[in-house]
């Protein structure tokens, strides 16, 4: 089925719990989130408030909202055409080292629908908590979304350690807005993640 998502690009100043974004990643994080779980497509709702529900436009004037909303789409206009080849198998969480807690209420509401392990992937150690999903293309090839699910506003760099099996030599990357080649040693990559940002690594021989 197609699934298209819809990224909170409002809030209401506290009333409900609906916080206003107020950086960057508070809409990252909701859009590779989005493309972790298989989204094709996406709608930032909504477009137009008033003051006491700001959007992206208040008034007729543009709102850092709005600013918030084009950087996150510059990040990942560049290549989710390569994305969109790929289909969504499954997500699996990962608590990362600095969780003094050891754990995370939204990984727990995910833990039934989660995968048990990760197709193509030896090990993952995060620093921050870490959200990937696992996609499929037609030639039968792997493709990680790894986001970086700590509070954007927390500031956090997340660094993610991932080791792919099945020979792996080299690793396409989309990491804002950039696409590179990585060279991996014994199937070794090391991820670096803004906040709320996500990338999507392609792993192949």
């Amino acid at each position: 089925c197609y699934f298209n998502n819809y990224i909170q690009a409002y809030g209401n100043n506290g009333q409900s719990g609906v916080k206003v974004p107020n950086c960057v990643g508070d809409i990252a994080v909701q859009v590779y989130t989005s493309f972790a779980f298989g989204a094709k497509s996406l709608d930032f709702y909504h477009y137009e408030g008033g003051e006491e529900e700001p959007s992206m436009i208040v008034n007729n004037k543009k709102t850092d909202v709005y600013y918030y909303v084009q950087e996150a789409i510059q990040d990942f206009k560049a290549w989710d055409h390569g994305l969109l080849s790929f289909e969504q198998t499954g997500v699996k969480t990962f608590v990362g080292s600095t969780n003094e807690s050891g754990r995370n209420e939204n990984f727990d509401g995910m833990a039934k629908y989660a995968l048990e392990s990760l197709p193509g992937v030896k090990s993952v150690s995060s620093r921050l908590d870490t959200l990937i999903g696992h996609l499929v293309d037609g030639e039968n090839r792997n493709g990680y979304m790894i986001v970086n699910f700590d509070q954007p506003s927390n500031g956090g760099i997340d660094v993610v350690d991932i080791t792919f099996d099945g020979g792996m030599t080299k690793a396409l990357v989309y990491n804002q807005g950039e696409e590179s080649i990585v060279d991996l040693a014994d199937g070794f990559a090391r991820i670096r993640l803004q906040p709320g940002q996500g990338a999507f690594v392609i792993p192949y021989k």
